[in-house]
């Protein structure tokens, strides 16, 4: 019986080839901690559920003739057995997102980690990005959630810091950056063979309360939360590099402007990326409204990406060749 490949849109196809050619730079993990000790296999059976449900959870990637297609039929990825011997979540994370996703064999993965003397599960889950945005990730976690009837052990949402060298889905064209003196400063900066390099993670918190008061700073600075929240994280990213500026991105939902026919409720990937270099070490609030005034004219202005396969496979492919993927 033969399998009728699907096509990918524009932004999965992008995410396709970034992650293929880029050693799997854009895929996407996020750890979340329960209270408790909750059993693997009812763990297992809410992921089994999820999968049943979405049929974007049973494809794979293959490349043919010089495209990459969607085929159905992934089997579903049983995960190992749980990790009892909790590690700190810097090694936890960084073992787990230097775990390359094979597409040709699914889009995605789970796996626990227990910590019994502070009665906590972690669940990772790990996926391809071209399935995964920020919305279908709040929706597929909030099902695993209330399949278990479980709650996020307290209020601490950790948040993991790729390396500072990720480089741009959208900006595709871009003449290659050279390494600068504060740049080989970096104790991340690596200028080793795309196969060889290892993503470096560190992890920040960003409690409650304290998304509480920088959503009522940006609300006073007139600054959207999306450049609030990166000018936050670049403050982090300055704090783990020692670097005074960079460039930033920022992935905008695009789900208020979704093909005739697609639900907003489907998961996926319905994002464009946006960015611009900021220096947080002279006016932070001002360098939050000129990011929030870029992001507001990218989105104001956006139009769909139109590019076919080959153009987005050329281009991924010209950073490769140019050595930009630092």
């Amino acid at each position: 019986m033969t399998v009728a490949a699907l096509s990918l849109d524009p932004t999965e196809a992008a995410m396709a080839w970034t992650h293929a050619r880029l050693n799997g730079t854009t895929q996407v993990t996020t750890l979340v901690t329960l209270a408790g000790l909750v059993a693997a296999e009812a763990v297992d059976a809410a992921f089994r559920a999820l999968f049943a449900r979405h049929d974007k959870l049973q494809l794979r990637f293959v490349e043919a003739d010089g495209e990459i297609v969607a085929l159905p039929g992934a089997a579903y990825p049983v995960a190992p057995p749980p990790d009892d011997d909790m590690v700190s979540t810097e090694a936890l994370l960084e073992a787990e997102v230097n775990r390359i996703v094979d597409p040709a064999g699914g889009l995605w993965r789970w796996r626990l980690a227990y910590d019994r003397a502070a009665a906590a599960t972690r669940i990772l889950f790990t996926r391809h990005h071209a399935i995964s945005d920020g919305a279908s990730t709040a929706r597929l976690f909030a099902e695993v959630l209330g399949l278990l009837d479980a709650r996020p052990a307290g209020e601490e949402v950790e948040r993991v810091r790729d390396r500072p060298s990720k480089p741009s889905v959208v900006e595709d064209a871009a003449p290659p950056p050279q390494p600068s003196a504060e740049d080989l400063a970096i104790p991340h900066f690596q200028l080793a063979a795309l196969a060889e390099r290892r993503t470096g993670v560190v992890s920040r918190a960003l409690s409650a309360p304290l998304l509480e008061a920088l959503t009522r700073r940006c609300a006073a600075e007139g600054v959207g939360l999306h450049a609030g929240l990166t000018c936050a994280y670049a403050l982090a990213f300055g704090g783990a590099t020692g670097r005074g500026r960079g460039r930033m991105f920022t992935a905008l939902s695009m789900r208020d402007r979704l093909p005739e026919g697609v639900s907003a409720d489907e998961i996926g990937c319905r994002i464009a990326v946006a960015g611009d270099v900021l220096d947080w070490t002279v006016d932070l609030a001002a360098a939050a409204r000129a990011y929030d005034a870029r992001l507001r004219a990218f989105r104001a202005g956006h139009v769909p990406d139109l590019r076919t396969q080959a153009e987005i496979r050329r281009g991924v492919e010209a950073r490769v060749g140019a050595g930009d993927f630092l």
